[in-house]
């Protein structure tokens, strides 16, 4: 069930960035039946940027009972109007509560949804980011890191400030290739 969850000041999530999710969705057919988009290849990637930060793996099968858990409770919420889906937003953190640089031993995995229309409803005005970086070799851009979207708010700041909508990434080294 949705609703708050306490946690120490201390947890590693928070000082260390031992934290990241997934994202996908779940849409309703003409005939009232719900399919999830692909979990298999989401469990995947979840359990690629865990292992980049230092984190267990979920089990493949698990990961993708918890979502079919879900998604079968709250089946009612899944739109079905047209271009709308049920969002589902796997994620884990670290949860020791203490203040030094190791990966933590105790970890929280969590589901969290809700219903979505469409992300955009009008044509975009898109940047190429020439200056800041999103991913660099060697690095963990790939990984879907809690810290990855912080380091990305400022250039997107930046950017709707001069009337863009959006983002396209290019290459940390030389800014020359789309990522």
């Amino acid at each position: 069930p949705y609703g708050e969850i306490g946690l120490s000041p201390a947890i590693s999530a928070l000082h260390y960035g031992q934290a990241f999710f997934e994202g996908l969705k779940a849409y309703k057919h003409a005939d009232g039946t719900v399919s999830v988009f692909r979990p298999d290849k989401n469990a995947k990637r979840f359990n690629k940027s865990a292992e980049r930060l230092c984190m267990p793996p979920i089990p493949e099968d698990v990961f993708v009972q918890s979502i079919a858990a879900v998604v079968d409770i709250d089946r009612d919420w899944v739109p079905s109007k047209a271009n709308h889906a049920l969002y589902i937003r796997p994620f884990m953190f670290a949860t020791d509560p203490y203040l030094g640089v190791t990966p933590s031993s105790t970890y929280k995995f969590m589901v969290l949804i809700g219903p979505v229309g469409p992300y955009f409803s009008k044509t975009l005005r898109v940047k190429i980011e020439t200056h800041y970086t999103r991913a660099a070799e060697g690095g963990f851009g790939y990984a879907k890191a809690a810290g990855n979207y912080g380091g990305g708010m400022l250039p997107a700041k930046k950017a709707a400030e001069e009337g863009f909508d959006q983002l396209i990434w290019t290459d940390a080294k030389h800014h020359e290739y789309i990522e």
